[in-house]
C-alpha cells in the first residue's frame, strides 16, 4: 500500500489527512497526477445492484473468468461461438463512467479470453471486440 494525494501536489493539492488515501502500488502508479478521483469510500460503490439489470443479477455459476474488478461469461444471445461479455462488477452505466483500473481490468480478461480461446481452437484467425455504451447502443 502507498499513501497519496487525492488532489496530486502539483494540481494545488494539499497535504493534510483530507486530501489522503491508501492505495496499492499498481493502481497509484496508475492513476499517477492525471486525475483526482477519491478512492477512499469507493468499495460501498461495488455494494450496490440495480434488481433491474442484467449483469448485476448474474449468477455465480455463469462466470467463466473474473478478476477483482471485471467478470466474463457466455453471452444469453451468441453471435458466433465463443462469444462472451466481459463487463464489470460494479454497476455503471456506460463505459466512460468506469475508472481507468475497471477499463484495466477488463482488458486484463479480454487478453485471458483471448488467449483461452485460442488454446480451444488453435484455427482461430481472429476477434470482434465492441462495446456498446448506452441505452440506444442495446437493440
Amino acid at each position: 500500500m502507498e499513501v497519496d494525494h487525492i488532489t496530486p501536489k502539483n494540481k494545488f493539492g494539499e497535504d493534510s489527512i483530507n486530501n489522503y488515501q491508501a492505495l496499492c502500488y499498481t493502481c497509484n502508479s496508475q492513476k499517477r497526477d492525471l486525475d483526482d478521483t477519491d478512492f477512499r469510500e469507493i468499495k460501498h460503490i461495488y455494494e450496490m445492484r440495480d434488481s433491474s439489470c442484467v449483469f448485476c443479477n448474474i449468477p455465480n455459476g455463469r462466470i467463466l473468468f473474473e478478476n477483482n474488478l471485471a467478470m466474463a461469461f457466455h453471452d444469453n444471445y451468441p453471435v458466433t461461438k465463443g462469444h462472451l461479455l466481459i463487463v464489470p462488477k460494479r454497476h455503471a452505466y456506460e463505459y466512460f463512467d468506469l475508472y481507468q483500473a475497471e477499463i484495466n481490468a477488463i482488458h486484463e480478461l479480454l487478453m485471458k479470453v483471448k488467449q483461452e480461446l485460442q488454446l480451444i481452437d488453435p484455427s482461430i484467425s481472429g476477434f470482434n471486440i465492441g462495446v456498446n455504451n448506452g441505452k440506444d447502443s442495446e437493440g
